[in-house]
């Protein structure tokens, strides 16, 4: 799969250190997103895509630009079978299909034994930045895995019983 960016690199950002140096695109936007806590630090998204391949047993990330364009292009493991590319699809397709990925199950998990969690509470637990918390909750949510329980300050979540 390869990602598409318009624009360059930012600063002394090259493809060849991409996961060294940190430089953000539009500076101002990094600093609203880090005020609001949307992101937990600056420059975590491409070490968390770098992590997340090594994990599901895949390629680094590969990046390239040219005058117009930067690309990045995840790949399967070249030795992957059937098995091991549903496996890998489902990590980082996770809800696309309806099925949930690792880290999904491992939120559902830690919400099946700490229930009564809010969202901060189990961002906290699972030492998971908080948006990524927020949008696996959606999901467990959307899907009826789990449901809320109480008021918006100071509810939890809760695993429905049929699981």
């Amino acid at each position: 799969m390869t990602v598409e960016s318009p624009g360059i690199l930012p600063g002394l950002v090259r493809p060849y250190n991409i996961r060294e140096m940190h430089f953000s695109r539009n500076p101002k936007i990094a600093m609203y997103m880090r005020s609001y806590k949307l992101v937990k630090e600056f420059g975590e998204g491409v070490d968390r895509m770098f992590r997340e391949m090594e994990a599901a047993g895949c390629p680094a990330p590969e990046y390239r630009q040219n005058e117009f364009m930067v690309y990045a292009t995840l790949r399967q493991h070249k030795d992957a079978g059937t098995e091991q590319a549903d496996q890998t699809n489902g990590q980082l397709n996770g809800g696309l299909n309806g099925g949930l990925n690792e880290s999904q199950k491992t939120t559902l998990e830690f919400i099946r034994l700490h229930e009564g969690y809010n969202t901060k509470q189990i961002s906290t637990g699972l030492d998971v930045p908080f948006d990524t918390i927020d949008k696996h909750i959606r999901i467990l949510l959307k899907q009826g895995h789990i449901e809320h329980r109480g008021s918006k300050k100071t509810g939890g979540y809760y695993v429905v019983k049929n699981e």
